[in-house]
């Protein structure tokens, strides 16, 4: 699902948003992987990229995504994602 809150990022001469989809999903692999609470995973993230945990949160279910491509290319990082486009 795509909102109609979520920001354009331009890479290359392609323009891209976030996927809300692509990221629970890797969300809920990385917290399995690492026997993670997902409020406890939430939280982490929020603490890591400096947002509420309510913002990871709705970024989880499409109500919105981060505002930067720098913001999902640290989101990326912290999912142990070797190609933040995966979020895109």
């Amino acid at each position: 699902m795509i909102s109609k809150e979520m920001k354009s990022f331009s890479v290359g001469n392609e323009s891209y948003r976030f996927d809300s989809i692509s990221f629970n999903t890797y969300f809920k692999k990385y917290a399995a992987q690492n026997e993670i609470t997902i409020g406890s995973l939430e939280e982490e993230i929020a603490d890591k990229l400096y947002v509420t945990q309510s913002a990871v949160h709705n970024w989880r279910f499409g109500s919105n995504g981060p505002g930067t491509l720098e913001l999902i290319q640290y989101l990326a990082n912290v999912l142990s994602i070797l190609d933040y486009m995966k979020l895109l």
